[in-house]
């Protein structure tokens, strides 16, 4: 054995206690350094979620009432000469719930989505039964 290795081997029991007394201090600064860093991505990744909801929430609402305001789904049948027009315009206001104001109809809309009620489509069939036989085409 060299002089070398002999005082490496000296000092050896001296570096091996200094290095179990940081070690455990060094795991709990890792451990920690971890757990802010995965606090603050859950903080991030929740922010991001929540201008996710804003801005679809807003967007919807703008397209939905700017396309309830660009004019009236019932004018064919207000100019029609039928005999039964006036009782068609009254079914179909109640119908397409066109007596409510288009915000509060925009709230009665969201709540159908949220639960699954799509409404139906102009040819009377559910809207979720058109989407669900183009989904595959898709």
């Amino acid at each position: 054995m060299s002089q070398t290795q002999a005082k490496v081997m000296q000092y050896l029991p001296v570096a091996f206690a200094i290095f179990q007394v940081f070690l455990p201090t060094g795991l709990i600064v890792y451990y920690a350094t971890q757990a802010i860093i995965r606090i603050a991505q859950q903080a991030y990744i929740t922010r991001r979620l929540g201008l996710l909801l804003l801005i679809v929430f807003g967007s919807s609402f703008l397209v939905y009432n700017l396309a309830a305001l660009s004019g009236d789904p019932l004018e064919e049948l207000r100019l029609s000469t039928q005999p039964n027009a006036k009782q068609l315009l009254a079914q179909m206001t109640r119908e397409l719930q066109l007596n409510v104001p288009p915000p509060a109809r925009y709230f009665l809309w969201l709540k159908g989505v949220i639960t699954g009620d799509l409404g139906q489509a102009r040819d009377g069939h559910p809207v979720w039964e058109t989407i669900s036989h183009a989904i595959p085409v898709t």
